[in-house]
């Protein structure tokens, strides 16, 4: 994969929950971390994967004699796949006309993405909003973010990534000059939990935070608020004090949702937070107290 392309999962036009106004968001595919509530499974591995929606299924066969490796097996009634063997070629899923088989990661080029994204920029202009590159995360593609950032400035489209900042310091190097907005995930209160739940470092994250905030641009912190992680006002207290002296446009709380659930089942894995209840905007209120030198709100 050279520096012009990247490798995605969806395109996402019309979009206003992910920066201001209307907005394109690209999802990329690849992550460095592994959070136990992840409501983007199909994000997570950099290689492309197979979805499969067996509810979707109409059985016409098409899919098993083009497997190569023999994947799939239908009797009409019931069709199943043998996922050990998949490798994720996606000829089966370009071929089912119900969308019962979907692929999940496409390369694609800056070049190639551009056209898709100027087509919404009159709602830009009109609204504020532009391009935001998502995932994933998308900094682990940061030539790619950067080529793509730049062609949209040059073209009077602004560009914001949606990053849980734990990467080396150097990818947010690549994209500083055509970048000014960033939403920075901030997920959990303290290294051992940070470690514990999604496998990353905290220490790396607030460095990055410290070291961007220095660069003029503008950043927001989102926190997802998680069942028995960071739902209460002791976590929120701590994770205030560690923006204490970190400029900050905003910080928004994010319910805790079961969105992804239906992917996990897509993917063939299981997903710890099925049986926990989602998170109403209500009952995040009380949480809000423990910014109170903060900008926040419940997103």
């Amino acid at each position: 994969m050279d520096k012009h392309t990247g490798r995605i999962t969806d395109i996402q036009g019309f979009s206003t929950d992910n920066g201001p106004g209307i907005r394109t968001t690209i999802f990329l595919k690849g992550c460095s971390l592994r959070c136990t509530w992840c409501h983007n499974p199909e994000t997570l591995s950099a290689n492309p994967q197979l979805l499969v929606y067996p509810q979707r299924c109409v059985h016409c066969g098409r899919c098993v004699p083009l497997c190569p490796l023999g994947c799939h097996t239908d009797d009409g009634a019931a069709h199943t796949v043998r996922r050990e063997s998949c490798i994720g070629c996606g000829i089966c899923a370009a071929a089912c006309r119900s969308e019962a088989l979907v692929l999940s990661g496409r390369e694609i080029t800056a070049e190639q993405l551009l056209p898709r994204i100027l087509a919404d920029k009159p709602y830009y202009d009109r609204s504020g909003g532009g391009l935001t590159l998502s995932g994933g995360e998308p900094l682990l593609q940061a030539r790619f973010c950067a080529e793509l950032a730049g062609r949209c400035a040059a073209s009077g489209v602004s560009t914001l990534i949606d990053t849980a900042a734990c990467v080396d310091f150097s990818s947010f190097e690549m994209v500083l000059p055509y970048v000014r907005q960033y939403y920075i995930d901030l997920k959990c209160p303290d290294e051992l939990s940070y470690r514990r739940y999604t496998g990353g470092s905290l220490e790396r994250v607030i460095d990055n935070l410290r070291r961007l905030s220095k660069k003029n641009v503008e950043i927001t912190i989102r926190i997802p608020i998680i069942p028995g992680i960071n739902d209460h006002e002791e976590a929120c207290s701590q994770m205030a004090a560690l923006l204490t002296d970190i400029p900050v446009k905003a910080v928004h709380l994010l319910p805790f949702h079961r969105l992804g659930t239906s992917k996990y089942d897509a993917l063939g894995l299981d997903y710890p937070y099925a049986g926990f209840p989602s998170y109403t905007a209500e009952a995040l209120t009380p949480l809000l107290g423990a910014f109170q030198n903060l900008p926040v709100s419940i997103a």
